[in-house]
């Protein structure tokens, strides 16, 4: 009777270390599966972020390079956007100045 219940309690430790694996198993899984999407998500803000950083950025160098174009050419040094303007503009005006 001894060795019946030794093999039965045997057999009940065997089954319930064998659930409590397959409950860890899946646990684990569920965790890994969880914890890659949550670091997916935070590599796509990061990507965001950092393209809206430099959207600012060339947008703070464009408005930083008119503001001080602007300056000097309301001193009389034009720039070479200016110049190429002006430039245009002339060749503009002789082409449509008519032979006489």
């Amino acid at each position: 009777m001894a060795k019946y219940t030794s093999e039965q309690d045997k057999k009940i430790s065997e089954t319930f270390h064998k659930s409590m694996a397959e409950l860890t198993e899946k646990a684990t899984k569920s965790r890994e599966e969880t914890t890659e999407l949550f670091l997916g998500a935070l590599q796509i803000e990061r990507d965001e972020k950092e393209k809206e950083r430099a959207i600012s950025i060339e947008n703070e160098k464009a408005r930083a390079i008119a503001e001080v174009e602007a300056k000097y050419d309301s001193q009389g040094i034009k720039s070479d956007h200016t110049l190429q303007l002006d430039k245009s503009y002339s060749n503009l005006l002789s082409s449509l100045k008519l032979d006489k």
